[in-house]
């Protein structure tokens, strides 16, 4: 399970990333607030 986690949250780190490239900073905070 701590395996499982680490992976989603190295993916949400991933979906972060990729919004803050997009420069979509309200998508990038709905990101960090759903944690």
């Amino acid at each position: 399970d701590r395996f499982l986690s680490a992976a989603t949250r190295q993916r949400h780190i991933v979906i972060h990333i990729t919004l803050v490239d997009e420069g979509l900073v309200e998508a990038k905070v709905s990101v960090l607030e759903g944690g």
